[in-house]
């Protein structure tokens, strides 16, 4: 009875300390919470503040260099020889030293700007530029369709050394195109191009908040410019952490009740303050990015001494009330003893309830400990393919550790065509990836021990260390071998029982942590090669470092592509496509499905400009995309773009067409009423009327004559000699009045051609008409 007494007292003290415990303890962490969620609030105010500031002084001189930029740009291209150039078709010598020597004048007057002015002529298929002729590939082929425009480019600067080029690196740029306003297809021809470093633009060189990166986009979601400098400036928009909020610019258009001036994002694990600033007159964003992590510590810093201080007062009264109860209950007694096997033997064969319940305790805990152990086996084989630590230290990163035991190789196994099994067989997909552990486990047991995990719904990964006999040789060939007969067999043995097929690709022996990484990134990029190669693959280390050379975006095939559409020629498109996917299959690029949907995008945006397109053109637009999403080859993916862009041309044909022929209507009548208003003017002529309108003479008239039927010069006679006849009639001013007043400075010449075209001389006809007229003598 004492004893079972004793045990209520010691059992009412745990519970009374506990509840005490407890209570202090929420007491603690709301205090702690508290004050956590107030330093942070304070710190993220001051962050944004801060970033608005510096936007503001950034988004200023952006929009001061623009303006420069665009009216330099326009006074430019109005220039008399630059916009006959640019329309011309015979090139000299002597015109284009002419015209550098021009564009040089006009680059040194901005010297403090502009990098470099170039004017392209696709016909001549070369830039003029401040610096002398170039060809194309060293600044770029011309991208966009708007009058004007800017884009970003990198182009090579190669570095000298002993006379001779020894490397080369990339430059940042920013090119601004400036289109002619007689360009109703907005093609390349009649561009000039204004070139300027990055360097000049404030923002990327602007000392912001510290950990932040700066980001200038165009309406479209395209970055223009930006800090990071250890990127491409073509991939931050498509592939940067970023790259679906800049394309949500895009589909919003900035719509206010979507976006604010700034946002949190999460991207993976990690989270980032985003402010941003956009002009009204350029339509251009600044954009800064801050990690929430960086607030976090800079509150966590603020919040450091109140920390201290509600931690000490919490504890000081949890130890006073604990010592208050303490001198009315026992010390705690100890709860876990160590039990021998007989002691365990007799607990269960005893009646005694106590024994019992502590057996049966036992006797989970060690059942549950079986699995966790599994458990707690496949986490940190987790942890270390995703370069996370599982002990507490001060950063999840793995630190280097050399593997003590036998090297590891990694074998990486998807699915092939996953959108199609997940689709038919999605209940099923648990009990395959167990199978293809199990099938794989037990044909590579047979040479050396695997473990298998899966590490995603569409990836398991194999952890093999070959047996020692293996090691022995030394030989990597031998050792890729076994592995491939024994994955081959695998293979086999899957499609023959459940009709499906996987790609197996594995890496270098791994003797030290920090390989985990690398290696088993390099396996995962090279999936990506079933575009070019096909299905049910299995590649060694050295096929997978191959299989991972990156490929840059074919800007030069997306240009083929868009003059085709724009022109209406099927066979330049295929031509261009083709273009395209080889770029595509001469290596590996992470962003494969990126750069085709971009391409999509290009496109689409490109007829949307010149044709008024329906909802379920946009919708067909989508669905390109996902079915391109499923497919997994190279000459498929053509089909379906062909298939696409062959759409988008053959609708956008009629609706140009009639486009292009208004506006041909509406030049014509306006030359005309230019021609009836300056019809007294001695110089009105071809030339002089081509420049008024800013076209090339042969230009204007082969469609004057097209449109009117007559020639030019045909016309204005006609026009001069019927104006003549008027005011002979109307008017009693002599021949050599009327000559000057039709534009014609020789009366003798005047007279005949009159005679010519009316039967009558000027006077003749006078008498004629006056004669014939009623009321006459």
């Amino acid at each position: 009875m004492k004893s079972s007494l004793k045990k209520q007292n010691v059992d009412m003290y745990k519970s009374k300390r506990a509840n005490i415990v407890l209570f202090i303890s929420v007491l603690w962490l709301f205090s702690m919470i508290s004050t956590s969620i107030i330093s942070w609030s304070k710190q993220n105010d001051n962050s944004r503040s801060i970033m608005r500031q510096s936007l503001d002084h950034s988004q200023y001189q952006t929009d001061q260099i623009y303006a420069r930029i665009e009216q330099l740009s326009r006074r430019i291209i109005r220039h008399q020889d630059i916009a006959a150039w640019l329309y011309s078709r015979e090139d000299t010598s002597e015109s284009r030293t002419n015209l550098i020597r021009l564009l040089s004048s006009y680059a040194a007057a901005s010297e403090d700007l502009v990098g470099s002015i170039g004017i392209f002529n696709s016909y001549f298929e070369q830039y003029l530029t401040s610096s002398g002729s170039q060809p194309v590939s060293s600044l770029g082929n011309p991208v966009g369709i708007d009058q004007f425009s800017m884009r970003p480019r990198e182009i090579v600067v190669p570095a000298q050394s002993s006379g001779q080029y020894q490397s080369e690196s990339f430059k940042r740029i920013l090119t601004f195109y400036t289109r002619v306003d007689e360009n109703p297809q907005r093609t390349n021809q009649g561009m000039l191009i204004v070139n300027i470093d990055e360097d000049i633009w404030d923002g990327p060189n602007q000392q912001h908040i510290d950990f932040s990166e700066y980001y200038l986009l165009n309406n479209e979601g395209i970055v223009l410019s930006s800090s990071d400098q250890d990127r491409y400036i073509t991939d931050l928009s498509f592939d940067s952490d970023f790259a679906d909020f800049f394309q949500a610019f895009t589909m919003s258009k900035l719509d206010n009740s979507k976006f604010e001036n700034s946002q949190i994002l999460k991207i993976g694990n990690k989270s980032y303050l985003l402010v941003w600033t956009a002009s009204e007159d350029t339509e251009l964003v600044s954009l800064l990015t801050l990690p929430v992590s960086r607030i976090v510590v800079q509150a966590l810093a603020s919040a450091l001494p109140w920390f201290f201080l509600i931690t000490a007062i919490h504890a000081l009264s949890l130890l006073i009330v604990i010592r208050i109860f303490r001198s009315y209950n026992e010390p705690v007694q100890r709860m876990i003893r160590y039990m021998s096997p007989g002691m365990l033997e007799q607990a269960a064969n005893s009646n005694d309830n106590a024994y019992s319940a502590d057996f049966s305790l036992i006797q989970s805990a060690l059942l549950y400990g079986e699995k966790t152990g599994q458990v707690a086996e496949e986490k940190h084989l987790i942890d270390l393919l995703e370069g996370r630590s599982t002990l507490f230290r001060s950063t999840e990163t793995i630190m280097p550790q050399e593997i003590k035991s036998a090297p590891w190789i990694l074998i990486v196994c998807r699915f092939d065509d996953f959108s199609r099994l997940s689709a038919d067989h999605r209940q099923d997909l648990s009990s395959y990836s167990f199978m293809i552990i199990n099938v794989t486990q037990e044909l590579l047991n047979a040479v050396g021990s695997c473990r298998g995990i899966s590490t995603a719904e569409n990836e398991m990964v194999f952890i093999y260390c070959p047996t020692q006999e293996l090691l022995n040789n030394s030989q990597s060939a031998t050792i890729d071998s076994r592995i491939n007969s024994s994955l081959q067999e695998a293979q086999q043995y899957l499609r023959q029982y459940f009709g499906f097929t996987v790609t197996y690709i594995w890496t270098d022996p791994i003797h030290n942590t920090n390989k985990f990484v690398t290696d088993i990134e390099i396996a995962r990029r090279a999936f990506s090669i079933r575009y070019i190669e096909g299905e049910a693959l299995r590649l060694n280390a050295v096929q997978a470092q191959q299989a991972a050379r990156r490929i840059r975006y074919p800007s030069s095939a997306e240009k083929h592509i868009l003059e085709a559409i724009n022109l209406k020629q099927a066979d330049k498109l295929e031509a261009g496509l083709d273009l395209f996917v080889g770029s595509l299959s001469e290596g590996f690029t992470p962003r494969a499905l990126d750069y085709i949907n971009q391409l999509i995008l290009v496109v689409f945006k490109q007829v949307e400009h010149t044709v008024e397109l329906q909802e379920n053109d946009f919708e067909i637009y989508v669905n390109t995309g996902k079915r391109i999403a499923l497919l997994n080859n190279l000459d498929d993916i053509r089909n379906e773009l062909l298939t696409f862009c062959e759409y988008l041309m053959s609708i956008s044909y009629e609706q140009s067409r009639d486009m292009l022929q208004q506006k041909h209507d509406q030049l014509i009548n306006d030359i005309r009423n230019y021609l009836a208003d300056n019809i007294q003017d001695f110089d009105l002529s071809l030339e002089s009327t081509a420049d008024r309108f800013q076209l090339s003479a042969g230009y204007l008239g082969k469609l004057f004559k097209s449109a009117t039927g007559v020639n030019f010069s045909h016309y204005l006679i006609d026009l001069r000699l019927n104006e003549a006849a008027k005011l002979l009639i109307e008017t009693s001013l002599p021949a050599k009045a009327i000559c000057e007043k039709i534009g014609m400075t020789n009366v003798t010449y005047f007279s005949t051609l009159f005679k010519k075209h009316m039967g009558l001389s000027p006077i003749r006809y006078r008498e004629k008409i006056q004669k014939d007229s009623p009321g006459s003598t």
